[in-house]
């Protein structure tokens, strides 16, 4: 019995990724050879949300970056023009200035979600090849400032951690370090 209409969605706008994590199935061989590349186009995007008239919340990722992207923006925009708030999961490597002003304008976005799984430079870039430590702290720092310049509390950050062998005892050093934002 379903007893009221879903009011979340979650809608991958790319399978593509700048990364190769090594938990992640995007560094699998079986991967590439399976899924083809796609990147959602806005039209898909609004076609999407127009058959989904109670949604009030969208997730805007799945597997891939969504910051890759050309459409984020306008995406974030049409779904908070239909009342729907959102948010995603980004690793922050292409958080530049320019874009991180882009989502803060785009009002909408409730929530970055930023995947860090490590708290040296050493066992995160290990971890999430391709990667920089010190790139995704400083794009991190910049959104903040660029946010609160602005006069936002919105978007709220998230740090999310895939806790495995390399990195357990590392996190209460990435703790620190996020809290010192």
């Amino acid at each position: 019995v379903v007893k009221s209409y879903p009011i979340t969605a979650q809608i991958e706008i790319t399978n593509m990724c700048n990364l190769k994590c090594r938990m992640c199935a995007h560094s699998t061989a079986s991967w590439k050879s399976h899924i083809p590349p796609k990147m959602l186009t806005l039209e898909e995007f609004k076609s999407i949300l127009n058959q989904l008239p109670y949604i009030q919340f969208a997730l805007i990722n799945g597997v891939g970056e969504p910051l890759l992207n050309p459409h984020l923006i306008d995406m974030i925009k049409y779904a908070h023009s239909r009342g729907i708030r959102s948010s995603f999961f980004t690793n922050a490597m292409l958080l530049s200035k320019d874009k991180a002003k882009e989502l803060i304008n785009a009002r909408g976005l409730i929530k970055l979600n930023i995947s860090i799984d490590g708290g040296t430079p050493a066992t995160y870039e290990r971890i999430r090849a391709g990667a920089s430590f010190r790139k995704v702290f400083d794009n991190i720092r910049n959104f903040i400032e660029m946010r609160n310049s602005f006069g936002r509390e919105l978007p709220h950050i998230s740090v999310y951690t895939v806790a495995m062998r390399e990195n357990i005892d590392e996190i209460p050093l990435l703790v620190d370090l996020i809290a010192g934002l």
